[in-house]
């Protein structure tokens, strides 16, 4: 690794070497490791697993692909009225008034509190719609005010389409970055990938993350393959490390260790951080790859 800073112009067509391999992993079937972070550690020093880590990150999509259906899907999804809309955000804001009140409507008259906030819920509309009534300017307009208020709307949004090999093919898009982790025991595969997307995979990103620098640390070399899902929705390589390189993004949340302890274990490795250039002037992906001193 002879460079700090990577762009898209470093990306590469995928080597024959790692085709393999991901053609490896597309056709075996694989599970999460079935021994605990210590037992894995022992079996590493003693050389019955081999480990192996690949890094894949996704750019964001050029703005002109957006508008393609070849690179995303526009999915209509239903909004509540305005009216409803309206109802939603004031028991939100008075939630506590709201309680009290539906609290005696139920005691009042008997019934289950659910029952009691549905019909607080009809007052509430009657009293807006007749607030909307009362500021009608043209009385005569009101039975058209009063639909376009209680229809039911509807929207859309992009979900960008993704094509990339197993085990990504089913990519959380709260991801920028995943780091899937490799063990390899005489012939059998097993894995685990983190990123942000969620309490676990930020978990499974810190626990194995800790797990790799320490054997990092012993001197057990551990490759590190990076590539790049392109803003043209193109998955791409860009560069290997004999050594491990950890995704800095998350490393550490929902995973305890003491903070004296993390900074020994990921000291002098190799950490990637990836800017997506949404606030930078060149509005470029870079992604920088240094390692850690403390």
């Amino acid at each position: 690794m002879n460079k700090f800073i990577y762009c898209l112009s470093d990306l590469k067509p995928i080597p024959d070497f790692l085709k393999d391999k991901l053609s490896d992993l597309a056709a075996g079937q694989h599970m999460i490791p079935a021994q605990n972070e210590e037992d894995i550690y022992n079996n590493v020093i003693s050389g019955k697993i081999k480990l192996e880590t690949i890094i894949v990150i996704v750019d964001f999509l050029k703005d002109d692909y957006t508008r393609s259906n070849k690179y995303v899907t526009w999915l209509k999804f239903e909004r509540c009225s305005l009216i409803q809309e309206k109802i939603n955000r004031y028991v939100f804001e008075h939630n506590a008034m709201c309680r009290d009140k539906a609290e005696k409507i139920a005691k009042n008259r008997g019934i289950e509190l659910t029952e009691a906030y549905g019909l607080l819920g009809k007052k509430i509309r009657n009293d807006f719609l007749a607030q909307y009534r009362r500021r009608m300017r043209i009385p005569e307009n009101w039975d058209k005010k009063r639909k376009e208020l209680t229809r039911d709307r509807f929207g859309y949004r992009i979900e960008r389409k993704y094509d990339m090999p197993y085990p990504w093919n089913n990519w959380d898009d709260r991801n920028i970055v995943v780091q899937t982790y490799l063990f390899d025991q005489n012939g059998e595969l097993a894995f685990i990938s983190g990123g942000s997307g969620s309490s676990g995979q930020r978990e499974w990103h810190s626990r194995y993350g800790f797990l790799f620098a320490r054997c990092q640390n012993i001197g057990i070399d551990i490759p590190t393959h990076v590539f790049v899902y392109d803003n043209q929705n193109r998955f791409r390589y860009l560069m290997t490390s004999k050594s491990l390189i950890l995704s800095a993004r998350d490393l550490g949340s929902n995973y305890f260790i003491a903070h004296n302890e993390e900074k020994k274990i990921l000291n002098n490795i190799k950490l990637l951080n990836v800017d997506t250039g949404l606030f930078s002037k060149e509005k470029e992906l870079k992604i920088k790859i240094a390692v850690n001193k403390h």
